[in-house]
């Protein structure tokens, strides 16, 4: 029984280089497609086909997003100055904007959007969480604290990760992970193939 374990895991991790999974791992990870073959099979394949099934999806509708994005920008008070359909040009690119609060011609706008925006939207928020919904308005402070609190717990949690006895039971958990899970082995086709004659 443990030699058809130990057979089993020896096939398992040795995968060919031009095999469709590999391809598609190495695609979305890059030089981190290697490993461990566990990981492999548990977590690098299923999220790579999931990133193609997300790629698939993003690229209907990748220029609604930068009409989005050049939108959220001119309220922001930068104008785009190139082609908004044209996927060469980045929206997310600081050159192919104007300057802050710069017209086309170069002059200049006395207020950005934002600007212009930000005294109705404060008002209507102060009315809403004082005045109109007085518990939302004391949600809304309680979710606040809430969020800070966990921010200084995360930061406190991760500082506690060089304490000794958790360093050493997670050298401990990475070798018993090494015992149990064999490294990846990527089989390259061969250069040249031999030819009968």
């Amino acid at each position: 029984m443990l030699k058809q374990l130990t057979t089993i895991k020896e096939r398992l991790s040795h995968i060919d280089a031009r095999s469709w999974h590999w391809k598609a791992v190495e695609y979305i990870f890059g030089r981190k497609a290697r490993g461990k073959a566990c990981t492999y099979y548990w977590i690098k394949i299923p999220l790579s086909l999931l990133a193609y099934a997300g790629l698939a999806i993003l690229t209907g509708i990748v220029h609604v997003c930068r009409i989005f994005w050049v939108g959220v920008m001119w309220v922001f008070g930068y104008r785009f100055n190139a082609k908004i359909f044209d996927i060469d040009e980045s929206v997310l690119s600081n050159y192919n904007y104007n300057d802050y609060k710069e017209k086309p011609d170069g002059s200049r706008s006395r207020f950005a959007p934002w600007e212009l925006l930000l005294i109705p939207a404060c008002a209507w928020v102060l009315w809403m969480l004082a005045i109109q919904y007085p518990a939302t308005g004391i949600k809304v402070l309680t979710w606040t604290a809430g969020i800070a609190g966990a921010v200084i717990l995360i930061y406190f949690v991760t500082a506690a990760w060089k304490f000794p006895p958790i360093v050493r039971a997670r050298a401990e958990v990475s070798n018993t992970w090494n015992r149990v899970c064999p490294p990846l082995v990527v089989e390259e086709a061969p250069l040249f193939e031999e030819t009968a004659e």
